[in-house]
């Protein structure tokens, strides 16, 4: 079976954006239910999802919640960049900070991850 980390780039404020956000956690939902190893990182806009996919209402806090044992992060700096650091410990999701502040690329292709962007 496959590594997969899927980044997450696209921001909200978009139907661009929420269509990558919402392709990616489908995506990320089947590589998993077919035995796959994945993990999702919000990096750069895209860290200002995790507070709209758990805001009650959201259309993707279903898809979201399931796959929650996938979120492996968000991006430290960026998430201080765009002002949800806080909000990232709120709902439990780590700042990356790897490498210079960001989740390190380098390191998953080490671990054999094949990197998937949205």
């Amino acid at each position: 079976m496959a590594k997969i980390s899927i980044f997450i780039l696209a921001g909200p404020g978009s139907e661009e954006g929420l269509g990558r956000v919402a392709h990616a956690l489908v995506a990320a939902k089947e590589l998993h239910e077919r035995g796959h190893t994945v993990e999702v990182i919000f990096d750069g806009a895209a860290t200002r999802w995790v507070p709209e996919l758990l805001r009650e209402g959201s259309r993707l806090e279903p898809l979201f919640q399931a796959v929650r044992g996938q979120i492996a992060g968000a991006c430290g700096h960026c998430a201080g960049a765009f002002g949800v650091k806080d909000r990232l410990a709120e709902a439990q999701v780590p700042a990356l900070e790897e490498f210079e502040g960001h989740p390190s690329v380098a390191t998953r292709v080490a671990a054999g991850f094949q990197i998937l962007t949205f």
